[in-house]
């Protein structure tokens, strides 16, 4: 599991007094489940220009171990994954009692399922757009009880739908 770089102007090594701002606990968490590692790095790279915290996983089983932890308000699952693949995830997710039961869980895949009957919110194609990221973020945090408090922060970076 890895989490995404520190907020633009921030630098890793830099003293906490030196680096930019934190905003902990009103980033919205988004996990993005995907076995190949370019995708995982551009749904990285995308959400963090929206102010997310991201974190990644290669695998169903690692989805479910980071949701068990952590309250994601949107989890973006490929369907197709060597061992556990998205729908068994989404829908294991949603029977267990975790921080990320209620999440908005969207399927990204080139083999999007004909329904949304397998457990998840929305369905968006591959590859992940930055349009697409930012209608995905706002239908998520338009449902999450922190609404109120992480939709501005989002916005304010550019989460309002534009190719970027």
């Amino acid at each position: 599991m890895s989490k995404s770089k520190p907020p633009a102007g921030a630098r890793a090594d830099a003293p906490p007094s030196a680096r930019a701002p934190s905003r902990e606990g009103l980033q919205p968490k988004v996990l993005v489940v995907h076995d190949h590692p370019l995708h995982r790095i551009l749904a990285d790279t995308v959400f963090a220009q929206f102010g997310c915290e991201v974190t990644l996983v290669e695998s169903g089983e690692a989805a479910l171990a980071a949701c068990t932890t952590e309250a994601f308000v949107l989890i973006v699952l490929d369907r197709r994954m060597p061992g556990l693949g998205g729908d068994d995830v989404v829908q294991r997710l949603r029977a267990q009692d975790g921080p990320s039961r209620a999440a908005f869980v969207a399927s990204c895949s080139t083999d999007p399922p004909g329904e949304l009957s397998a457990g998840y919110d929305t369905i968006t194609p591959k590859p992940l757009t930055p349009s697409a990221a930012a209608r995905l973020l706002e239908d998520a945090l338009r449902r999450s009880p922190m609404s109120s408090h992480l939709a501005p922060i989002v916005l304010a970076r550019g989460g309002r739908g534009s190719e970027r």
